[in-house]
């Protein structure tokens, strides 16, 4: 079995070391990429809940409306007859 100079275990423990670099910074650059797209798909879950409770209460609004009018309606039929 050959020995390996200094030399040469040192360039390899550097190409090691940057290799290990960039890897690291990969994942750190796909871990924040995960956060913003996890951040952004709240925000629409959010906004679509809000979206969805302001046409719940435009509905109930029209029908409690339209049940007074209605009853206006009502009321002013037996009252003229």
């Amino acid at each position: 079995m050959p020995a390996i100079s200094t030399e040469e275990v040192i360039k390899r423990l550097d190409a090691a070391q940057n290799v290990i670099e960039t890897s690291n910074t990969t994942l750190v650059d796909k871990i924040r990429t995960e956060k913003r797209k996890n951040g952004l798909r709240r925000l629409a879950i959010r906004d679509e809940q809000e979206k969805d409770e302001q046409f719940a209460e435009a509905l109930i609004s029209f029908f409690l409306g339209t049940i007074i009018m209605l009853a206006f309606a009502a009321i002013f039929v037996f009252v003229k007859y």
